[in-house]
């Protein structure tokens, strides 16, 4: 598991210069995490598809026009503790591809994967938040 400066830096790499307003979770301090609008992306720095989609959604994002106070936090899978427990009950089965959790209102109302998180089914979710 990376530490969080080592997360940031990956990430920065990942994203390629498409999109940099994430925030990275390292450890299950985020179980705290309150996400008004937007995306809790679990992060399994050993995986490719994970990876895959995180370079999805930030190609998406670059593109859109996001709604007010959207967040799009990375959560490394690895350290997320009791909030993985949590968001496993979604259902979106996690290991390490890029699960989405995606926030309306306070309140997760859709989950993808790096197999359903197409640049499409992205501007919709987004389309749905407002």
């Amino acid at each position: 598991m990376p530490g969080r400066t080592d997360g940031m830096k990956i990430l920065r790499e990942y994203s390629k210069g498409l999109y940099s307003s994430y925030e990275y979770q390292s450890d299950e301090n985020a179980g705290t995490l309150d996400i008004e609008v937007g995306v809790l992306l679990l992060m399994a720095f050993w995986s490719c598809p994970a990876v895959m989609g995180f370079q999805r959604i930030c190609e998406s994002l670059q593109r859109l026009d996001l709604p007010d106070g959207f967040r799009f936090c990375v959560l490394d899978i690895d350290g997320g503790g009791d909030l993985i427990s949590e968001l496993a009950k979604h259902e979106v089965w996690i290991g390490g591809s890029a699960e989405g959790y995606w926030f309306r209102d306070g309140e997760i109302f859709v989950s993808t994967t790096v197999f359903s998180a197409t640049r499409e089914r992205v501007e919709g979710i987004i389309g749905e938040m407002t």
